[in-house]
Parts: structure tokens; sequence; C-alpha cells
């Protein structure tokens, strides 16, 4: 930890991912520092993130079929839809940070799940309107 400031922003983290439970966002287990490192503890993604995926579909010369990408999307939205409506804000949505637990099965949905950077940072959706 090299600050007061580092320790806050994680131990925010830690909380954000704590207050939030839905299928689509990984799972907080534990938070605790050891020797001067915060660790946080989340739920094991066994698939790939969504950089790779984009990747491979690349790579391959093919495209993903409406039915995936619009599972795909219902399930970002609904993430982060939970997320907004717990008043937490999502920093760094990017592919990098959107997990699949089947990585490119042949059939069916790819299940999917946000991961990283929720701070409870409260925000009132009517704000600037």
């Amino acid at each position: 930890l090299h600050g007061n400031g580092d320790f806050a922003k994680m131990i925010k983290e830690a909380a954000g991912l704590f207050l939030l439970s839905h299928l689509n966002i990984v799972s907080y287990i534990d938070s605790y520092v050891k020797q001067d490192y915060f660790y946080i503890v989340i739920e094991y993604c066994n698939g790939l993130n969504l950089r790779l995926i984009i990747d491979k579909y690349r790579n391959a010369n093919l495209v993903p079929s409406e039915q995936k990408v619009k599972s795909f999307l219902r399930q970002m939205f609904g993430a982060l839809s939970h997320i907004h409506d717990a008043g937490i804000v999502h920093f760094d949505i990017k592919p990098d940070n959107i997990f699949s637990h089947n990585s490119l099965r042949a059939a069916g949905p790819e299940e999917i799940e946000l991961t990283e950077n929720c701070s409870p940072s409260r925000f009132d959706p009517m704000d600037n309107i």
C-alpha cells in the first residue's frame, strides 16, 4: 500500500463489490491486507474475457450470431442496471473486464460476468437533466 489514498480506493472498490449480488456480476468473496498488500478475493471466471473472444472471432473470420449479441447485451444491461440501481458507478467498462463462463461454446448463449472497478460513488440519475 502506497499511501492512504490507495488504501481508501481499494476499500471503496471492495465495498462496491460487497454491495452487489447479481448473476452477471462477479461475486465478492473476501478482502484482506497482508504485508502491505490489499487483496480482493472474487469468484473464479474460467472462460475468456471479451477481448479474447472478439480476437478469436476476428482471427477465424467469423461474426457472432445475432442471438449471441442480443444475449450479451441483455446480460450487460442487466448487470449495469443493477449496479446503477445500487447507486454505484463502474469506472472501467471494457472488454478485458467482461468474462464468459463458456468461452465460445458452439451452441447456446454466452454466460457473461462484469468485474473490476465498482466503487460506491453515490449518484443521482436525475442530476444534470
